[in-house]
């Protein structure tokens, strides 16, 4: 990317290339700030930020007809830009969710015991799971595990609990 522009040149570019020209110069002055010392880390972000007002503020001004979205650019509003960009300036870090994994309701117990946590099964019991001293369910325990592989950044556990036929 060529970092240097003129006013003249910013003049002959359409709305749309100033926009995608904002959203570029954000994303390198993210990058940077992501390497920078704590004292430059907030000044790299807020000019990343008005990169991203200045591309909103031209497509809000500019008809939608000379502005066709782009359907593979989500939408974020400024509120979630600024707490993401609040996130990572104090430290934070993103990373990106694993896919789930099917799993049987057995397997969700086991993965449970490997973390020291006993659940076992209660036949008869509309919560028919006893963990941690308590009745709880099969989602109540699936979203422990989950915890608990989150923590190990393992992909969570996605369960497909399919309901026995009802007796006439």
């Amino acid at each position: 990317m060529e970092y240097r522009f003129t006013s003249d040149e910013w003049k002959t570019l359409t709305p749309e290339q100033r926009v995608r020209r904002c959203h570029l110069m954000a994303e390198e002055v993210q990058a940077l700030a992501t390497g920078a010392s704590a004292d430059l880390r907030l000044s790299y972000t807020c000019i990343a930020e008005e990169w991203m007002k200045l591309a909103g503020d031209i497509e809000r001004a500019t008809p939608s007809t000379l502005m066709p979205a782009d359907p593979n650019r989500p939408r974020l509003n400024p509120i979630d830009a600024k707490a993401i960009a609040e996130f990572l300036n104090s430290g934070g870090r993103i990373a990106k969710v694993k896919d789930p994994v099917t799993a049987t309701e057995q397997e969700v117990i086991d993965f449970l015991a490997t973390c020291g946590i006993t659940a076992k099964y209660l036949p008869g019991d509309m919560k028919a799971y006893w963990c941690n001293n308590r009745r709880v369910s099969m989602t109540a325990l699936v979203r422990l595990a989950n915890t608990r592989r989150y923590a190990q950044q393992l992909a969570p556990f996605a369960i497909r609990l399919i309901p026995s036929p009802r007796k006439k």
